[in-house]
């Protein structure tokens, strides 16, 4: 368990070094960073998600980059193979739900966080 969770932390730190290099150098060009981190994201969690249906990766290796990298690169991703999930097995509803539920009350939540330390 510590091991797991050692790997996962590790992964995340240098997933959250390499979004916000990314983010960072994007930025500069006028673009959203952000945009192009969640895509290239998604990207990657599909290739591992694909090599790991292929290969049956290790589980170590699997915290580390699926978990670790992909959580703190961008939690998109995460949010993005959760919904392909969800479609692949037709619960349509429920990705649609999750989907406009996790856009709807992030607006939201952020519009009320500000709202409340703006008076």
């Amino acid at each position: 368990m510590l091991r797991t969770l050692f790997l996962i932390a590790a992964g995340g730190a240098a997933g959250s070094v390499c979004r916000y290099i990314l983010s960072s150098y994007i930025k500069v060009l006028y673009f959203p960073g952000t945009l192009v981190v969640n895509i290239l994201g998604c990207f990657l969690i599909g290739l591992l998600a694909g090599l790991d249906a292929r290969f049956n990766l290790n589980t170590n290796l699997r915290m580390l980059l699926v978990v670790g990298f992909c959580g703190g690169f961008t939690t998109f991703s995460s949010f993005s193979i959760e919904n392909m999930e969800l479609i692949n097995n037709q619960k349509y509803f429920t990705a649609f739900a999750y989907i406009s539920l996790s856009v709807i009350l992030g607006l939201a939540a952020v519009l009320i966080g500000i709202k409340i330390t703006s008076r």
